[in-house]
């Protein structure tokens, strides 16, 4: 328990300021944290080095390429 406390102040602590400046800042906390949710999805279904892992990998990094390159609403 102590442990996930601690994970959580840390996700926090990182949250905060990414929120607070924005930007690509933001963005690269957004990919980091949809990757490792990746990562752990597919350590549980044990796909993470099979060939559905890498795309799984593959099209969350063309997503954010694709939202990063996309002109925003104005």
């Amino acid at each position: 328990m102590l442990k996930r406390i601690i994970s959580g102040i840390c996700l926090v602590a990182i949250a905060v300021p990414s929120l607070y400046f924005g930007g690509w800042l933001l963005y690269a906390v957004c990919l980091m944290v949809a990757l490792i949710g990746n990562f752990e999805l597919l350590r549980v279904t044990n796909l993470q080095k099979t060939p559905l892992g890498i795309c799984a990998y593959a099209a969350t990094i063309a997503y954010f390429c694709l939202l990063y390159t996309s002109p925003s609403p104005r």
